[in-house]
């Protein structure tokens, strides 16, 4: 038994997969034991353990779900719709407030506003 692993569950009966679990005491972890994706019910503990997670565990996930991984979003914006304070000369970070140093005001990093000017490389 290991955790991706496509099983019946003898608790529920559904056709479910196996996920890992840390057995807590309070705030002490004091093992790892496997149960039911769908119903929680312990199904046992692991006897050899590996350090790698099993890469059908992702498949078999979609597959339960009857779902497909979406493709990863690309935004494409030219150089000219970029005018985010982030990216900006006058943007002043500091790790309590981000401020507009023409402005002299306090700002968002993902702002925007018409008076941008690129900050230079370094």
């Amino acid at each position: 038994m290991k955790a991706g692993e496509r099983i019946n569950c003898p608790v529920c009966g559904e056709p479910t997969i196996i996920k890992e679990k840390h057995e807590m005491d309070g705030w002490v972890k004091r093992g790892i034991i496997f149960s039911c994706a769908l119903c929680n019910a312990k199904l046992g503990e692991p006897s050899n353990r590996t350090s790698e997670k099993p890469e059908a565990s992702l498949k078999s996930l979609e597959d339960l779900l009857d779902l497909k991984a979406a493709d990863q979003v690309v935004l494409d914006a030219t150089p000219e719709e970029k005018y985010f304070c982030k990216d900006c000369t006058h943007f002043i970070d500091h790790p309590f407030v981000t401020r507009c140093g023409l402005h002299k005001r306090t700002i968002m990093p993902m702002d925007d506003c018409p008076q941008f000017k690129a900050r230079k490389s370094c």
